[in-house]
């Protein structure tokens, strides 16, 4: 995807959008434009290659916009894979993935696994192999800027201009770097619940299976691959569900379990 920019301050926020990925979105990049990023007089315009055009009051709104777009590219480009919306970090002998719905708490406890320098997988998207096999999707996180100031990360001041007040860009990488692909070791089902006390409880096969199907995308590998992959996951992993309050203290838990 080729992405043009009104001044090399804005390339460069793009260009730091995905840092693992710099050589696929650079140097291999298709030689028409794909996107194109502008300033209006009333805001910031993200014209897609179809012409279609979005305008944004902020240029993190339209850095937001454009960092999703880049998302769809990079998994498209990635079509052997399941893409599977979770979160995930290299555990004691194998991965730990956590699965649930907009605000269950995935970002916060792979943000957490961060900082105790475990290698992670992703804050939102994972990739599973038809093996089974978890492969990272190297994205940077999306976190609440206080919750690096209260896990002790320091953000880079690239990724704090690209930031806004209600959340930060976040790169993993020089923090825990990016786990290997691995086998799932322990599937967590999460749910944060502010002030609630950690607890947890077992769940069977065909309930963790159910919890992977829903949180498949509908990219990627074909639907039978899908179900043939995420069946070996749930089929090995030991499943749990998990509601928390603390992210740290549930982070913790599932890594070591």
């Amino acid at each position: 995807m080729c992405v043009r920019t009104p001044d090399e301050v804005t390339a460069t926020s793009v260009r730091n959008l995905f840092p693992a990925y710099a050589d696929y979105l650079g140097d291999e990049r298709p030689a028409e434009t794909s996107c194109v990023l502008s300033k209006e007089s009333d805001g910031w315009a993200v014209t897609d290659a179809l012409g279609g055009r979005t305008l944004f009051t902020s240029i993190h709104d339209a850095i937001n916009a454009i960092e999703y777009a880049l998302t769809l590219t990079l998994l498209t480009a990635l079509p052997e894979f399941l893409h599977l919306h979770a979160s995930g970090a290299h555990g004691s002998d194998g991965a730990v993935l956590a699965l649930g719905g907009s605000g269950a708490g995935k970002s916060s406890l792979a943000t957490s696994w961060c900082a105790t320098k475990m290698p992670v997988l992703g804050d939102d998207i994972v990739l599973i192999g038809p093996d089974g096999v978890v492969h990272p999707f190297k994205r940077l996180f999306g976190v609440h800027p206080h919750r690096l100031v209260d896990l002790g990360i320091t953000q880079s001041p690239e990724l704090a201009a690209l930031s806004d007040p209600g959340e930060s860009y976040f790169d993993p990488g020089p923090v825990s770097g990016w786990a290997m692909p691995q086998r799932v070791k322990t599937l967590g089902i999460v749910q944060y619940r502010p002030g609630a006390s950690l607890s947890m409880e077992p769940v069977n096969t065909g309930a963790a299976l159910a919890a992977l199907v829903a949180s498949a995308m509908p990219s990627g590998s074909t639907a039978q691959q899908r179900f043939e992959g995420l069946a070996r996951v749930a089929e090995r992993a030991h499943a749990v569900r998990v509601t928390f309050g603390d992210s740290v203290q549930a982070a913790e838990m599932l890594a070591s379990l």
